[in-house]
């Protein structure tokens, strides 16, 4: 009995969980209202102050869950083998674009972040994660320069800048340009084509054509 009751107080939390991550990527923190929450998880209201405490915490705990989502794609994005320094820069574009696809909360969230000026970001401390995959990309780069010449003022930083500047302007403003492209940005060809002018951009910052 006692083993039931735990499995659906489980089942009743992820509902929450699953409900105030919707509302909070749709609203952000300070439009959206535990009582609707509450209402759309088919819960009493007391019931989420229960097993997070306030409102906050429901935040925090929303925010490290697709933060970590992301995390666990940067473990990924350094963990190549056997491929050549293109082939690399590809595929960590590639999961980047497919992951940020696949993912619309956390665009979202991150956007409502930057609104706050990433208050809850830095409350959690959620930036280590950069020092490892910066750590990771200098380590393609010595790679590369076993490959070819890499000019010296090559750096790590800017990669990921562009990687990640250019992934994320893409899905948080897509509905936008879908309006004055008139091209579906999800499509996998526009897909695949911003991806292959990423990895061309890269490419030529790191023999010295161009920047990064």
């Amino acid at each position: 009995m006692e083993e039931f009751l735990q499995r659906r107080a489980e089942i009743t939390r992820n509902k929450i969980l699953e409900i105030a991550e919707i509302e909070f990527s749709e609203k952000g923190f300070y439009g959206s209202r535990v009582d609707e929450i509450a209402s759309k998880a088919g819960v009493n209201k007391a019931l989420i102050y229960k097993y997070f405490g306030s409102k906050e915490e429901l935040y925090e705990t929303i925010f490290s869950i697709v933060y970590e989502r992301f995390s666990k794609l940067e473990r990924q994005l350094i963990s190549v083998e056997g491929l050549d320094f293109k082939s690399k820069m590809r595929r960590f574009v590639e999961l980047d674009f497919l992951f940020l696809k696949e993912n619309p909360t956390y665009v979202r969230m991150l956007m409502w972040e930057n609104l706050n000026n990433a208050k809850y970001y830095r409350k959690k401390n959620l930036g280590n994660t950069k020092s490892v995959i910066l750590e990771g990309l200098e380590h393609l780069l010595d790679d590369a320069r076993k490959e070819f010449d890499v000019p010296t003022e090559v750096n790590a930083k800017q990669i990921l800048l562009t990687i990640y500047g250019c992934g994320f302007n893409y899905f948080s403003n897509s509905a936008t340009m879908m309006g004055f492209l008139g091209d579906d940005m999800m499509e996998d060809l526009i897909l695949k084509e911003r991806i292959d002018s990423v990895v061309n951009m890269i490419m030529a910052y790191v023999s010295g054509g161009g920047c990064a």
